[in-house]
């Protein structure tokens, strides 16, 4: 990752020296984990933080917004959520 990626994750712990701490562990024990041939564990500890932190996106907003919308009826055959996900 570039170091503007890493800065701008690295910025919103600036007011939690804890929470900081906290992924610099994380951080160490992946890249331990992943030197002695533990990386498959790694990943689905990745893709549990992956999918822990989907509901505090604009994502999950906007794709909740778009449930409502098909709920609702609103949305045309073509810009149904399960057709655009086929699709793709």
């Amino acid at each position: 990752m570039s170091d503007e990626v890493w800065d701008s994750i690295v910025e919103s712990f600036a007011d939690d020296s804890a929470a900081a701490f906290i992924l610099a562990q994380m951080l160490f024990e992946f890249k331990e984990r992943i030197r002695n041939g533990k990386g498959s564990a790694v990943v689905k500890e990745l893709e549990r933080g992956i999918e822990k932190l989907y509901p505090y996106t604009d994502e999950h907003r906007a794709a909740y917004k778009l449930y409502l919308l098909s709920l609702a009826g609103k949305l045309k055959p073509k810009d149904d959520p399960t057709v655009i996900v086929n699709k793709l």
